[in-house]
């Protein structure tokens, strides 16, 4: 096999080539592909491809050396960032009557097919040789003149009434409104019904299950369609987002962004531990709001995903560019809890440091110089690409971050430690040598 060759997708098996493989090939092929081919056992790392799939035609050939080692060096480059991110990815090609459970190391992450032309579909999208069908955001289009007819007054369905809008974008206007039932604000988001994406549903069944008084999470509360536009109403938080506050003082003082912290790593530990587990996937400083002064709260919830123990992947992807963690590009497993994490050490880093985007930051580390031992060890450790790394849970963080000076005086106690004993090390040689 030429391992020479830049691919788009590289198909690799053991033993005998199954059908299957082939098919997927000429499909790849048929539109466009470049694509590699060959046993498992002519690689001794990835070859230069964007996707790489592994058929499997047998459960004992899952555990196979050749496999798991060129599996776990292909994950290692894209963890490294030698592979793009937002193309490279990984699936499993089942030929057999195997079942996922059956897949071991970092094959039971993967995404996993037994449909050779779904997985090509997949791959295509991936690579970009054919136009995706998802969407990293969910909205866009262009904007009709319905939506931007819409003015303060206008009544919808006779149960809410638009008043200022606050933001724009293709397809989408965002409006404060009120409840003509109740009274309370609401959010209004007004959706050209093109632009309009089936998520929002998805949300409006998993925030039903959110009672704000013990969650402080924006919920979806009602879809209603009126004049080609949809409309969706959401509760309201009054306050200043922390981007808000970012863009107008600058960046905060280490006790102020752990405190908010504390209350954001609360909120997304609350979803993490619901019946049903919910992860949000998009925080960030413009989804935080300070309300009053003091209380934290999280806003535009259509990221948000149930988590699903045994799935291969995220079934839509969504992700914030310079705040999105390396496995929301898809094809390295779901999306979990660490995903959360990751969010927060990414906030929590724009917070102290004033620094845009730090997820796209190739050094974060040059950034961090100036801060306290314990808050570095924290955002490198909720910054972490391999999730195995970071904090595994929103519990784990908070409490390092509830006592930021206890944590810096025990890593300078380590330090000191270590330095002492390299001191000694080096001393007890000389004594030696003399």
């Amino acid at each position: 096999m030429d391992t020479g060759r830049t691919a788009d997708i590289c198909v690799v098996w053991k033993g005998e080539e199954p059908g299957e493989a082939v098919l997927l090939l000429e499909t790849c092929r048929e539109r466009g592909a470049a694509c590699l081919q060959g046993e498992a056992d002519d690689f001794e790392k990835a070859p230069d491809s964007r996707v790489l799939v592994v058929c499997l035609s047998a459960p004992e050939q899952a555990a196979d050396e050749a496999v798991l080692g060129l599996s776990e060096g292909f994950y290692q480059d894209w963890l490294s960032g030698k592979k793009d991110r937002k193309k490279a990815a990984m699936a499993v090609l089942l030929c057999s009557s195997m079942e996922q459970e059956a897949l071991q190391g970092r094959l039971a992450r993967c995404r996993v097919y037994r449909d050779q032309a779904q997985l090509a579909d997949w791959i295509l999208t991936r690579t970009g040789v054919i136009r995706s069908g998802t969407r990293e955001k969910p909205m866009g289009g262009e904007t009709s003149k319905a939506l931007m007819a819409l003015q303060k007054g206008y009544v919808v369905g006779d149960r809410y009434e638009l008043d200022r809008p606050i933001q724009v974008s293709r397809g989408v206007r965002v409006f404060t409104g009120r409840s003509l039932k109740s009274g309370k604000p609401r959010i209004i988001k007004a959706v050209d019904r093109d632009s309009f994406h089936r998520q929002f549903y998805t949300v409006l069944s998993i925030t039903r299950e959110i009672r704000e008084e013990e969650i402080p999470v924006q919920r979806v509360l009602k879809i209603m369609e009126q004049d080609g536009l949809v409309f969706v109403s959401e509760n309201f938080f009054e306050g200043q987002s922390l981007q808000q506050i970012l863009n107008s003082s600058g960046s905060r003082p280490e006790r102020q962004a752990a405190q908010w912290m504390v209350q954001l790593c609360d909120i997304a530990a609350a979803l993490h531990e619901m019946e049903k587990p919910v992860i949000f996937r998009d925080i960030k400083p413009d989804n935080v709001i300070l309300r009053g002064g003091r209380q934290i709260c999280l806003i535009d919830p259509e990221a948000m995903r149930l988590y699903t123990e045994g799935a291969g992947g995220d079934e839509l992807l969504f992700m914030t560019e310079g705040f999105a963690a390396p496995e929301q590009y898809g094809g390295f497993g779901q999306t979990d809890e660490r995903t959360d994490v990751y969010g927060i050490g990414a906030t929590l880093f724009s917070l102290v440091t004033g620094h845009a985007n730090p997820a796209d930051e190739p050094h974060p580390g040059d950034y961090l110089t100036m801060l306290s031992p314990g808050m570095r060890h924290i955002i490198e450790k909720a910054m972490e690409r391999d999730p195995e790394k970071r904090y595994q849970t929103c519990r784990a963080m908070r409490s390092d971050l509830a006592d930021v000076r206890a944590l810096s005086a025990a890593i300078r106690r380590s330090r000191g430690r270590r330095t002492l004993n390299r001191f000694l090390g080096l001393l007890g040689a000389e004594k030696k040598e003399r």
